[in-house]
């Protein structure tokens, strides 16, 4: 996918596939140096995560009663931020539903209530995952959730970013990692620019909606830490693996906070896995993901839409993976 010029905040995206400047409150321009990635592993179709529990070394007793998450964040930004959100629930949601799956928003299955809020969002792996407010071109805005795929990328869901239906893009995207209500545990960043798969521009392709975002500040994802990701074959799902998904729902949960659940995931079909795992609107791009016994969390699909039997995620395939190494450079 060939990148177009930067697109200045006032110009409407007309490129084929988009990479487009956003707006940054003037206080959040930052210019760090971006850090050194660690070396990847050996297997050509894993990338690894990079997560550490107390910021580059050590990991905490067990001690019951005591704020692991101020511990955690303590001299990494922590801040309480304005009241909640300047984007309204009455006005949030997936912006774009594409037409040619029988999909709906996301939906919530209920089985045993195992639905669970994450409440030490500063702790791994909850802290990768980030809160989203996108303000779009056409004056609607919306919630999401992201994760961060290197030090500074923060993949989500294409139609977090953009609404092929009438060519509205995001014009500024708030990032919060590890957002609980109105405390963010690492502070903020916004979004600097972000790229969408082509087939997702050009047609709406549900196969093709994901996308990235960079932010401003350059060490959010060292300080946070952020998700690996893998290509599940045909026969790694044969077995029905197990796999977690935590994001932000908008619909019925207190505002801004993260929830959790796990469930086997199964093949839809090529472009696609489906789990009976519980999400609202605002969990769209979520990381579908699970954790290997050597402590690695690797994001398998990018959580997108529902179907009336399951949820479903965008299985990361050979492209995508190759695409989210692109961008994640």
């Amino acid at each position: 996918m060939a990148k177009s010029p930067y697109v200045t905040k006032s110009t409407t995206i007309t490129s084929r596939s988009p990479r487009s400047r956003l707006e940054v409150p003037a206080d959040r321009e930052e210019t760090r140096a971006r850090p050194e990635t660690p070396d990847s592993t050996q297997h050509r179709r894993v990338s690894p995560s990079h997560m550490v529990e107390t910021h580059l070394g050590g990991v905490l007793e067990d001690v019951p009663g005591f704020p692991v998450d101020q511990a955690m964040s303590h001299g990494f930004g922590a801040r309480l931020l304005d009241s909640q959100s300047s984007i309204s629930r009455s006005k949030t949601g997936d912006p774009s539903t594409p037409g040619n799956l029988e999909i709906t928003p996301q939906r919530r299955f209920d089985e045993g209530e195992r639905w669970t809020r994450i409440t030490q969002t500063a702790s791994v792996p909850w802290r990768s995952i980030c809160h989203l407010e996108m303000t779009y071109s056409d004056g609607r805005s919306a919630i999401g959730t992201g994760w961060f795929s290197s030090p500074d990328t923060v993949m989500t869901a294409g139609h977090n970013l953009y609404i092929p239906e009438n060519g509205a893009s995001a014009r500024k995207i708030r990032v919060v990692p590890g957002r609980d209500g109105n405390v963010g545990p690492f502070g903020e960043t916004y979004g600097e620019s972000f790229e969408v798969a082509q087939g997702y521009v050009d047609h709406g392709s549900p196969q093709h909606d994901y996308g990235a975002i960079k932010v401003v500040d350059k060490n959010m994802g060292t300080r946070t830490g952020w998700f690996g990701y893998g290509v599940l074959t045909d026969g790694d799902l044969s077995n029905t693996p197990l796999i977690q998904s935590s994001g932000y729902p908008n619909e019925t949960r207190p505002f801004a906070t993260q929830w959790y659940d796990a469930g086997r995931a199964e093949k839809v079909n090529n472009a696609f896995l489906g789990y009976r795992v519980d999400t609202e609107e605002g969990q769209s791009g979520a990381p579908v993901f699970f954790s290997t016994s050597d402590g690695q969390r690797l994001v398998v699909a990018i959580h997108v839409y529902d179907t009336a039997l399951r949820n479903l995620g965008l299985r990361i395939t050979d492209e995508i993976f190759d695409k989210i190494a692109e961008w994640s450079a």
